[in-house]
């Protein structure tokens, strides 16, 4: 049972934080997209 539980975080993590990554970066993104479109 304990094993399980430690498999399950060792992959849950990673991927939590490359999905907390991504999301950072499409927010950056957007928030740039955003930005040049007000210049033209």
């Amino acid at each position: 049972m304990e094993e399980q539980v430690l498999n399950l975080i060792m992959y849950t993590v990673p991927s939590i934080i490359t999905g907390l990554i991504a999301f950072y970066f499409f927010k950056e993104h957007t928030k740039n997209e955003d930005g040049r479109r007000r210049f033209y």
